[in-house]
């Protein structure tokens, strides 16, 4: 399971949030029903990112609050990630998504795409 944690962290944190979305789907398969929010959260902020990425806002809005409501539980860090700063990171691309969705904002000035902070040996 750690294995395959590490590689969904590093997908994530290389941008390759398809792929994240993938790794962390098998995970969240084969955790028990008290963790599965955590992964499925961790999952959302993969899937809301991709769709920022490819401006389908009314997608990131949609999974980026699934992704806060899911987590919420497990914050301010769970099996060593920390959530909380992850959350703060993914917060300008929540708003934006919503602007952009609700017509309020026409350009919006890309930050770097969040990390995942994560101290495997807490895992």
């Amino acid at each position: 399971m750690q294995k395959r944690f590490a590689a969904a962290v590093s997908q994530f944190n290389a941008e390759f949030f398809f792929d994240c979305h993938d790794t962390l789907e098998e995970i969240w398969m084969d955790v028990p029903a008290a963790e599965k929010p955590f992964y499925q959260g961790l999952l959302h902020i993969a899937v809301g990112l991709y769709h920022f990425e490819n401006e389908n806002y009314k997608g990131a809005l949609s999974q980026l609050s699934k992704a806060k409501t899911r987590l919420g539980q497990f914050l301010p860090k769970y099996h060593g990630v920390h959530l909380k700063e992850l959350l703060n990171k993914t917060e300008p691309f929540y708003q934006a998504a919503r602007q952009k969705t609700a017509g309020e904002i026409t350009h919006f000035e890309t930050p770097a795409f969040p990390k995942i902070i994560w101290e495997e040996e807490a895992f």
